[in-house]
């Protein structure tokens, strides 16, 4: 994974479809065919497997 800036705005490759991902978001970003990523270009888990609800 490397980021890429480009006039002051970061980007990184898609591990799925190869388009350029915007990070705007340092929360998620998401790229066009549907994977996430975080502000440092890290691959985010599928939405489903995030588990907010779960009681401990």
């Amino acid at each position: 994974m490397t980021v890429k800036t480009i006039d002051g705005e970061k980007f990184v490759a898609c591990v799925e479809c190869g388009h350029d991902v915007h990070l705007y978001s340092m929360w998620a970003s998401e790229c066009v065919c549907g994977v996430e990523y975080n502000g440092f270009g890290q691959q985010l888990a599928s939405r489903k497997q995030w588990d907010m609800e779960e009681d401990f």
